[in-house]
């Protein structure tokens, strides 16, 4: 049986779309699962400049402590060299790392979307994920999607409120510019740049400002 909690209207309906009411439940020592916005270079060629950003899934315990470490799933491009002519192309890949919980390490947002049961599943349903070497226009966001649609789609492992990508899209797009609006980057207000700012999808409240 697909299990999913309920979405807060607070806030969502006031700047994003509404989101279906589900049945909420409550179990320990689970994780807890983001996508992540980080600052990039790079002109952006997306119509809805989602590109202006890296995207990557990040996943850290539910139950944190201070030796706690996060864990970053995303997608990048790197350089291999071809036979012996000193050349190299450019190809994606699948990457798995853990980050400190300490530092924000140029992320900008974060979202949380959902809470995990099995980490390893979860990382079964990302590893699985297609990435379209061949494809041009091909990025890391095409493979957040995707990704995403896995795990949904591993309806015992996640419990989650949104299951669209849409709806998770515009989330993490409109989060952003609001942070921006007030200036949450540009060092002109008083902030603590040593947390991230955390918008709780399942609760419908920022958690950071």
């Amino acid at each position: 049986m697909r299990q999913h909690t309920s979405c807060s209207s607070f806030f969502l309906t006031s700047f994003f779309p509404r989101l279906t009411q589900m049945t909420s439940y409550e179990k320990p020592g689970r994780y807890l699962l983001y996508v992540a916005l980080y600052a990039r270079g790079g002109k952006s060629t997306m119509p809805g400049h989602e590109d202006r950003y890296h995207w990557a899934f990040i996943v850290e315990p539910e139950d944190e402590t201070k030796n706690s470490q996060r864990k970053r799933f995303h997608v990048k491009k790197s350089l291999r060299p071809l036979g012996e002519q000193r050349t190299a192309n450019s190809y994606w890949h699948f990457e798995e790392i853990d980050i400190s919980t300490d530092a924000p390490s140029m992320m900008l947002t974060r979202i949380l979307i959902g809470k995990v049961k099995d980490l390893d599943r979860l990382r079964f349903s990302l590893r699985r994920t297609p990435i379209q070497q061949d494809v041009k226009a091909w990025n890391w966001i095409d493979w957040v999607e995707a990704a995403f649609y896995e795990i949904t789609q591993d309806y015992g492992n996640l419990e989650t409120c949104v299951t669209k990508w849409e709806i998770l899209r515009d989330t993490v797009m409109r989060y952003i510019e609001l942070k921006k609006l007030a200036h949450r980057f540009d060092g002109t207000r008083a902030y603590d740049f040593t947390k991230v700012p955390t918008w709780d999808m399942l609760q419908g409240a920022e958690v950071t400002p």
